[in-house]
């Protein structure tokens, strides 16, 4: 690389590693939060719940945006409102009168600058990386969003235990000098090597997309207490129905905000539903595992949170290796489903876990598993792209983050709903030790884990690298 798209891709990595940390450095954070405003728990949800969809229900209209402006411009735009909703937060910490409806607005805030950021991070991969060295970029952006997602309840701990407003003051400077870096390496880029003639929004696109996916990622969370309530399948039909007006207004619309051009190419969707189940995996995994280490082996919450850093170092080593790999052969298919084999395998060999398994063994597993994500989700993003055309870049972005959330979400809620099924059947029938009926509801999520990543290998072995695959050709 130049040192010009050095700088650049360190400007997104920085960026990227920000809004994937924030949306779990928070989770430590919340108790301690809700006590201190006397805030409800459905209450205190929201911290969470708004920045994640703030994040996910705007990210194809920010795609979008990006090709009609210019890709830096939406994502210089995204880390001044992250950075900026990110000093507010921490401020909230120590002057009380702004209490905790200002917490969840500026976090819906700070959802909004995070979705700005991740809807371009690849697609200004794709613009401003030269094709020769693309697939390591890649390889490095997609590493920053998951060790982000891992290092997030470690280091919220670390900053929790002297003060909350700490995981949101956190972010103030590593935003300026995010600020500051792309500003100083994207001033020489001209323009965004996209040609897009027209400068329309469709804007009942995007408020029907809205309530879509708002539909959706609530009835996701509230549908973890009780799926069969009114409320969930009223929310389920919602989703629905507006799926339906979405398509049908797409297909009318002169610039449809959805690009149903991707949506009609199996390639894309095949990978975009891969994308989601390994991401559904690893966010369900990740939900149980401090539980198991802390619950079951008596890890305190820190080394705990210590221990899961291996899932990063696993998908660091494997994301650097898989860029590389891809960079020489110009082939993004077959490094997906070698990864995905490994992470079923990596999550099969979770299901040794029980009160006698050391440290040691836990690390292992979690290095191996962390190898085969970041294997897979690398070249999952690489397939997508191989089939965008000029100025399709920021849509596809989009398409890639868009699913990551929504397979986080999704993921949660299922292995919520496994473990506490395993967990009443255990009850109802064998009436096992609480130990053994614990050990159970967590083997049973790992094997529905591995299953996730197996669906995902039976669609990408039906996809195919596009036209734009070789190595060194430059997407046109």
């Amino acid at each position: 690389m130049s040192s010009t798209e050095k700088l650049v891709l360190i400007s997104i990595s920085i960026g990227t590693l920000m809004t994937a940390l924030d949306a779990t450095i928070v989770n430590i954070a919340i108790p301690t939060i809700s006590e201190e405003f006397g805030a409800s728990a459905s209450a205190s949800s929201w911290i969470l719940l708004a920045y994640t969809m703030m994040l996910a229900c705007f990210m194809l209209l920010w795609g979008k945006l990006g090709a009609l402006t210019s890709y830096k411009k939406i994502f210089l735009i995204g880390i001044t409102i992250f950075t900026a909703s990110s000093l507010v937060l921490g401020l909230a910490g120590f002057i009380q009168s702004l209490g905790m409806v200002t917490i969840i607005l500026m976090r819906a805030v700070q959802g909004l600058g995070a979705g700005m950021i991740m809807a371009m991070n690849l697609a200004m991969v794709t613009a401003y990386i030269s094709p020769a060295v693309r697939g390591s970029a890649m390889g490095i952006t997609t590493l920053m969003a998951s060790i982000g997602t891992a290092l997030g309840p470690a280091l919220g701990g670390v900053l929790t235990s002297v003060h909350w407003s700490l995981i949101f003051f956190i972010n103030v400077p590593i935003g300026l000098a995010c600020l500051f870096l792309s500003m100083k390496s994207m001033s020489s880029i001209a323009t965004d090597k996209i040609a897009v003639d027209k400068k329309s929004i469709d804007i009942l696109g995007a408020i029907l997309l809205f309530f879509a996916l708002f539909s959706f990622i609530y009835m996701l969370d509230i549908g973890k207490g009780n799926w069969t309530s009114p409320i969930v399948i009223g929310l389920g039909i919602c989703t629905v129905a507006f799926l339906v007006l979405i398509y049908l207004q797409e297909r009318r619309a002169k610039d449809p905000v959805v690009n149903l051009r991707l949506i009609g190419n199996k390639n894309i969707v095949f990978s975009c539903i891969a994308n989601l189940l390994m991401f559904g995996a690893m966010a369900g995994c990740y939900f149980f595992l401090p539980y198991y280490l802390e619950g079951l082996l008596k890890q305190t919450t820190m080394s705990a949170g210590l221990i899961l850093v291996a899932n990063s170092i696993g998908v660091m080593i494997a994301g650097i290796l898989v860029g590389k790999l891809m960079d020489k052969s110009g082939q993004c298919r077959k490094y997906a489903l070698i990864g995905c084999v490994i992470t079923a395998i990596g999550f099969l060999t979770m299901l040794s876990y029980d009160l006698s398994t050391s440290i040691v063994q836990v690390v292992a597993t979690l290095l191996l598993m962390g190898f085969g994500m970041g294997f897979s989700l690398v070249p999952i993003g690489n397939i997508i792209f191989t089939h965008t055309t000029s100025g399709e870049e920021g849509a596809a972005s989009s398409f890639i983050n868009t699913f990551r959330q929504m397979g986080s979400s999704m993921g949660l809620a299922i292995m919520q709903a496994v473990f506490v099924a395993v967990w009443t059947i255990d009850a109802i029938l064998t009436r096992p030790q609480l130990v053994d009926r614990l050990i159970n509801s967590f083997h049973m999520v790992f094997i529905i884990c591995a299953l996730f990543a197996v669906v995902a290998w039976i669609l990408l072995f039906l996809a195919r690298d596009g036209p734009h695959s070789s190595s060194g050709k430059t997407i046109e």
